[in-house]
């Protein structure tokens, strides 16, 4: 097993989780996760089999414009199973003021068809 080679693999199918994801390019998402997802949030998990939410709608919920100090990390991968931490980052408006601290988890799972999420979870907590 080569895991820097696997976790190359895994940042690289993060990153288009991220680009997807701030483009509200809800196809491409799907295309990147293995459904049922589990989501894990505050007092609750839930089985989804679509995505969660509409980026788009979310970020002008929020009024969410970046995410600065993203602090990712592949923490371990076997050639099956990958986890990943977003160790902790800041939402901020597009006048940079602060939103929210949020840190997440992700579990990836590879697939005939490529590395596919399976599992997210997430803190936010206002600032």
């Amino acid at each position: 097993m080569d895991e820097e080679r696997l976790k190359a693999e895994v940042l690289s199918v993060y990153s288009a989780y991220m680009g997807a994801f701030l483009a509200n390019d809800v196809a491409t998402l799907n295309k990147l996760i293995q459904y049922p997802l589990t989501y894990i949030g505050k007092n609750h998990s839930a089985m989804m089999d679509t995505y969660p939410v509409q980026p788009a709608e979310l970020r002008a919920a929020k009024r969410w414009h970046d995410t600065l100090g993203m602090d990712q990390e592949v923490v371990f991968a076997s050639e099956e199973k990958a986890h990943v931490i977003v160790r902790k980052a800041t939402r901020v408006r597009s006048d940079g003021s602060p939103i929210e601290i949020v840190s997440a988890f992700y579990a990836l799972t590879r697939t005939p068809d490529g590395w596919k999420f399976f599992a997210l979870s997430d803190i936010t907590v206002p600032v």
